[in-house]
This record gives C-alpha cells, structure tokens and sequence, in this order.
C-alpha cells in the first residue's frame, strides 16, 4: 500500500502541512491568456526579490510554465526554498517519516482515536474500497497525508511536477545556488511533535474537506487563473477558521522565521527567488505582508 512515490509525495508535501497547503497543488495553469500569476516582485536598495508561491503536485500538463516564473528563476542570482529538495528524496527523509510516523510501541491508529473520528475514517476508506488494516500503524498525521496524497493521485496529480522540485532539478542542472529557509527534520516534527488530540483534529478535519477537494480545486484554480489574491487567501485559510493554535505554529510563526532569514539573503545577492508554499504569501500575517511593513513594495507578475 505504501509504496515507494506513495512516501516521495508524503515527504514532499510536508512542506505544506494541513489541508489549505495541500489544496494549491492543482492551482498553476500554463495558460498564456491571464496576466497575473502567484509571483512578485521587489526592487530595494538595488537588489530584486522575487516571491513565488510553490505548488508542490502538479500534472504534466501544467508545463511548459508560464514565461514570468520561468524568468523569475532566470533573473535571480540564488533559489531560496523551504528546505533542501536534494534532501527530499534521501533515505534518511524516509527514515524520519517512519520514525515520526509509525506507532513502534504496539499503538495502532485506531486505539489512538476516538470511536466516531475512527467511524469516519472506516466510512471514508469504505467509499475509496481500501481497508481499515493498510493504515493500522500509522500515526493520524501521516494517515492523514497519506489519505490526501492517493486522493491526488486520483486527480491525476504527481509530486515528480511539482514546482519546486522543477527549479530546485533545474537549478542544479544549471549550477545556480540554493538555499533553505528550514530543516526537513524541523517540518517533519511540526506533524508529529503534536498532542494526540491535535493530531486527531489533523486527521478529521482532513477527511472533512477530503470529500470536497476536487470541488475546492476548481474554485482556486478560478481564482489563480483570474489573479485573484484575495480570494485563494479565502479559500486557502477557510480551514484554520476554527483551529488558530495550527494557524499560528504552522503558518504564521513560520512566516515571521523566515522573513529574518529572506531580508539577510536578499542583502547579499542581487537577485533573489523565494519559492514557498503559496499560502505562505497570501493574507495577513504572510511573508509577503510582512515585508511589505519592512519597505518593500511589490509587484504581481
């Protein structure tokens, strides 16, 4: 049941982490016929700084990219991703996700829950014909993106199109520079390092909202394709609603961490291109608003 690219694409979309990052993956459009794209651009003191929202599951289909993000990438001295993607696919990164994600004690799934959110995931899996027993030691979180991951898969998604696994494979090719805002291990825990009651909220809230992703996706992909910021940053947030502990240790804390980090990078290069979870970049309280506090003023590409 879990294969090999089943546990590339859990690894892979860590970098999200709960519901309203995994719903980017069907966003980016190759479409020349919109102007306007999840990309902007700063010019400060002399130095450029790009800020792109990284879609982590695409289909083939979406390439080529539109000509902005692939001028960005061009334009910028150094690639700035949330982790190292070369780390991505090792097998210590496996390793990790085992080690955090599967019960090694005798603990199942189900005893780590409660009869109804079990009786939910049962109901679930009944409708996708997959049994109960291929998730029995997994811990909720990663049952969770597991779940989201096949869903996916479904939808005719894959991790090897993933944007930031493109530029971070073309920036290697091509001898550019990288850079990371965090550590795999440091993601991977904010799955993990979670009470059990959170990681049930995870996994239930992620079984609600499974059961509309491909009506959600059609909506964003609307409102990536018209330009519209402000209404991803509506549905993309939608989730956090009635969990702000989660909004605040996986979103925003994060944000504040890295713009420290992304002001230092940006002093010392001339061009700079932050690829990033687009969630990341949208509303109050993302990196780009936050930024935008600090003098830098941007530009939608």
């Amino acid at each position: 049941m879990e294969n090999r690219n089943t546990r590339l694409s859990t690894s892979r979309l860590a970098m999200g982490c709960f519901l309203p990052w995994i719903l980017l993956l069907a966003l980016l459009s190759p479409s020349a016929a919109f102007s306007q794209s999840t990309l902007w651009r700063s010019d400060k003191d002399g130095h450029t700084l790009y800020l792109m929202g990284s879609v982590h599951v695409l289909k083939k289909a979406h390439y080529p990219l539109n000509q902005a993000l692939e001028t960005a990438y061009a334009n910028s001295d150094i690639i700035v991703f949330e982790v190292d993607m070369k780390e991505m696919e090792s097998v210590s990164t496996q390793q990790l996700f085992s080690r955090h994600g599967i019960f090694q004690d005798g603990q199942t799934l189900q005893k780590s829950l409660t009869d109804e959110t079990y009786d939910d995931l049962q109901h679930y899996l009944g409708t996708i014909k997959l049994s109960p027993n291929l998730f029995r030691r997994m811990k909720p979180p990663l049952c969770a993106m597991t779940l989201t991951i096949m869903e996916m898969q479904r939808l005719g998604f894959d991790a090897k199109y993933g944007l930031d696994r493109y530029f971070s494979q073309k920036a290697i090719a091509e001898g550019k520079q990288t850079a990371a805002l965090e550590t795999i291990e440091f993601q991977v825990t904010l799955f993990f390092d979670q009470t059990e009651k959170e990681q049930e909220l995870f996994l239930k809230q992620t079984l609600i909202e499974l059961s509309s992703l491909e009506r959600i996706m059609t909506q964003m992909e609307k409102a990536w394709l018209h330009g519209d910021p402000e209404t991803l940053n509506s549905i993309l947030h939608a989730s956090f609603a009635e969990f702000p502990e989660f909004h605040e240790r996986l979103l925003l804390q994060r944000n504040r961490d890295w713009v420290t980090k992304i002001k230092q990078i940006h002093g010392q290069h001339k061009a700079t291109l932050i690829v990033v979870g687009a969630a990341h970049l949208v509303g109050e309280g993302s990196v780009k608003a936050l930024l935008e506090k600090q003098d830098f003023h941007f530009k939608q590409l």
